[in-house]
């Protein structure tokens, strides 16, 4: 049998933006640079942490938006907005989310606290947790502290962080 091609090749500590903009439309769609240009458009980021080979791209997405001119040293700064989950990587081959590059000196252990990420799969019945690169079997309370190994379509994520985000301008509104 043929050995088959990835779909896409990324690096780790490659940032990408994630258009606030576009979650409804169809996770097939080819964008190109031209739909991402003009004033008001928001992006969220993100930063590949590892390429899990087979298991998705695991990504830590940023509590920080703002536009394409947004300084990598600043996006590498910024809080999780949530834990780090597994992408599939149609969202970056259709060039849905643009490269912003990649930070310079990143360590996934040192930036990303790799060792403590936690994925769980087969969370409802014999659940596996991987974490940091090694798996074992965990209770089924244990694994509702992970996030489920799951791998995240472009546009669920986008809705993610999206809600992410408003729920944390609501929260801050309150205080």
């Amino acid at each position: 049998m043929p050995k088959r091609k990835k779909l896409v090749t990324v690096a780790e500590g490659q940032i990408f933006a994630i258009p606030l903009f576009v979650s409804r439309t169809d996770t097939l769609v080819r964008f190109k640079k031209s739909d991402f240009e003009g004033k008001g458009k928001r992006f969220a980021f993100m930063r590949v942490i590892t390429d899990l080979m087979g298991g998705g791209i695991l990504i830590e997405v940023f509590d920080l938006t703002g536009g394409l001119d947004t300084p990598i040293s600043l996006i590498a700064k910024a809080n999780r907005l949530f834990r780090p989950v597994s992408i599939t990587g149609l969202g970056i081959h259709k060039k849905r989310w643009p490269s912003m590059g990649i930070q310079d000196g990143y360590d996934k252990n040192r930036d990303s606290d790799f060792k403590n990420i936690g994925l769980v799969a087969s969370p409802y019945s014999d659940p596996v947790l991987w974490k940091g690169g090694v798996k074992r079997r965990i209770s089924l309370e244990d694994s509702k502290a992970h996030e489920p190994w799951i791998w995240w379509q472009a546009h669920h994520l986008e809705e993610r962080i999206i809600r992410e985000l408003k729920s944390k301008t609501k929260s801050r509104a309150r205080k």
